[in-house]
Order: structure tokens, then sequence, then C-alpha cells
């Protein structure tokens, strides 16, 4: 047997050992090769979104956590902090949680872990699966709250930016030189780096995540789970521990007309409805809003306005809202989009 193998990723090679190659080599890893990060995203004709897969979401996070110093526990805690995720991923949310702003796979991801073996497995290299629960943990290069940065963040804005052509690796590896994490905080160096990386959240968030096309086929698909789990067609172990396409084979092959009819609605989402006026709506659709407001490392001049003291400030280190009044505006501009939500009128 090797002790050591090198994991090919976004960021480089990385060479790791155990207990990641057997973790990575696990059914319960090896699942999210088939499980999506945009959840129905690759079900919807004519997207044009690039989408990819939870399984490289992890190993990417795994290599971040290695560039930036992480420890054991909290490396194996990014490498399986999406392992619970549901067939279609955050649709799961809506199932289960009845909303999208709530993550359910975090509800349930000690029990995944504990279900699919994965404390057994970590036990065998005296790691407890208490030491490694991302949510618990004290992980802050892995895990901060909304609008900061953290590397499960960077990972996805990155990679899909990468997808989509909205960035290139060169700037890629110019925003990864900027960023730095120190005293528990991520922040740049340059502020046209933190203005090129946040400003990717703002665009997937508006056009793909928190779009009405992406929340209402969220909604209709998880209507469809809940129809086919209401006729004992699909279980709650399918929906926990099975994949993306197992699931929509499952419901395309029920034969039930509503199910059915739900899953073409999915398919041609963005023909089933137009965006109204609050006023003058069958719904409004709301979704969650994901901005990142980095912050940014200052040596002001001493000609400059800009109080260091002030409680916005932290040390030199300032919110890029408010270094940056025309990012404030796109920022806010956004927010209130997402948060207000999207009034349509469905098309009979």
């Amino acid at each position: 047997m090797h002790n050591k193998i090198i994991i090919q990723t976004t960021y480089g090679n990385f060479e790791i050992g155990q207990p990641f190659i057997d973790l990575i080599n696990s059914p319960a890893m090896q699942r999210l090769k088939k499980i999506s990060m945009g959840g129905i995203t690759n079900f919807v004709k004519g997207s044009d979104y690039k989408d990819y897969f939870r399984y490289e979401h992890s190993i990417n996070v795994l290599a971040l956590l290695i560039k930036y110093g992480a420890d054991k526990e909290e490396q194996i805690a990014g490498l399986l902090h999406d392992i619970s995720h549901t067939a279609f991923s955050h649709v799961g949310d809506i199932l289960f949680r009845g909303t999208q702003n709530e993550c359910y796979q975090d509800d349930v991801h000690e029990w995944f872990l504990k279900h699919q073996g994965i404390d057994s497995l970590l036990e065998k290299y005296n790691v407890s699966i208490n030491a490694i629960l991302h949510k618990e943990g004290d992980f802050k290069r892995l895990e901060q709250n909304l609008p900061d940065i953290c590397i499960d963040r960077l990972d996805y804005n990155i990679q899909v930016a990468l997808n989509n052509k909205i960035i290139n690796t060169q700037e890629l590896n110019q925003i990864l030189e900027s960023l730095k994490f120190e005293d528990n905080k991520w922040f740049f160096t340059d502020i046209e780096m933190a203005k090129l990386f946040a400003k990717i959240p703002l665009y997937f968030n508006k056009n793909y995540w928190a779009s009405p096309s992406q929340i209402l086929a969220y909604s209709l698909t998880a209507n469809a789970m809940q129809r086919a789990m209401d006729l004992k067609i699909l279980t709650t172990d399918e929906i926990h521990f099975s994949d993306d396409l197992t699931v929509w084979q499952k419901l395309k092959n029920s034969g039930d007309k509503q199910i059915l009819q739900y899953l073409n609605q999915v398919e041609n989402v963005k023909q089933i409805f137009k965006l109204s006026t609050h006023d003058n709506c069958d719904t409004i659709l709301t979704g969650k809003f994901r901005g990142i407001d980095p912050w940014v490392e200052v040596t002001p001049p001493k000609e400059t306005s800009l109080e260091i003291t002030s409680p916005k400030v932290d040390k030199n280190l300032v919110r890029l809202t408010d270094f940056d009044f025309k990012f404030k505006s796109e920022f806010e501009h956004v927010k209130n989009i997402i948060n207000s939500g999207w009034p349509i009128k469905f098309v009979l």
C-alpha cells in the first residue's frame, strides 16, 4: 500500500496520506461525484450554467485548507463538509425544512457520517467524529458567517467563475496571492482583487443561484419528491443516500401524472412564467442572498479622510463596501432584489 498519493485540484497538486485516502475512497465520498453543486440545474432545458459536482468541490476545499495551513482536523472537516447533501443538494432544504434559506444537510451531518461508517473509519486513525464536525468546531478557515469569505465559499465562487469564463487562471492566481488569513480573518491586500472576487457572487446570485427560474425549479422538484414520498414511490433513504440522476429517473418512471407534470415544468421552467410586479403577480419567489463583502487591508495616507478608529474598521481592515461606494451600490442593489423576491405570473 502507498502511504501517500497526489490529488490534482484547481489550485495545484497536493500530497495527502491517511485518513484522507480512505475517506476519499469511501462510498459516501464517491457518491458526491453524482451530486451536483447546482442541484436541479442540469435537468433544466436551455440552461447555460456550467456546473460542477460536490466531489470536486470537496477535494478543492481540502486543497485550499492545506494551502492556507489548516490543521488535520479542519482538513478532514473540510473534505467531509458536504458529504450529507441529499440528491439535488439544496432541494433537500425545501423538502425537509420548507425553505431555501436553511441548510438541511447540516442538520443531518453527524447522523449521515455515522450511518455511512465514517466514524468507524476515523477511529482507526484515532480521530473522533466530534472533532471534525464542520459546524461545531472552531474552523475559521473553512467556516465564516456571511458576508465574510471562507474556504467553502472561496472555492465554489472561483470554480463556477472559471467554468463560466467570468475569470481566467491568471486572475485566479492573482486573487489567491492577494488573499490572506490572519487572526481568524480573511482579507485581501489588493482592493482590485477584492472587487474582482466580490463581484462573482453578486453575478451568480442574481443570474443563477437566486434567479426566479432556479428558485421555481427547486420548489417544483421538491413538490415532485414530496408526492413521490407520499405515494411510497421514493424513500427518504433514496433521497439521502442515492444521487441526482438515480432519483430523477425514478421520478420519471413513476407513471404518476402529477409527478411527471412537475418534472416537465422543471425541464421547461424558463417558459412557464414571466416577471411581473409585486402588486400584480401570482407569487413572489424568494431565495438566499450569498453576497460577500470582504475585508481589505488598507494603509491610508495621512491626508485621507478614512478614520481607522471608525467602528466599521478593524485595525487596518476595511469592508469593501465601506471603501468602494460603487461596489456598495451594486451589492445593495442585488441584495434588495433577492430579499424582496421575484414577482412572477405563470404563463398558461
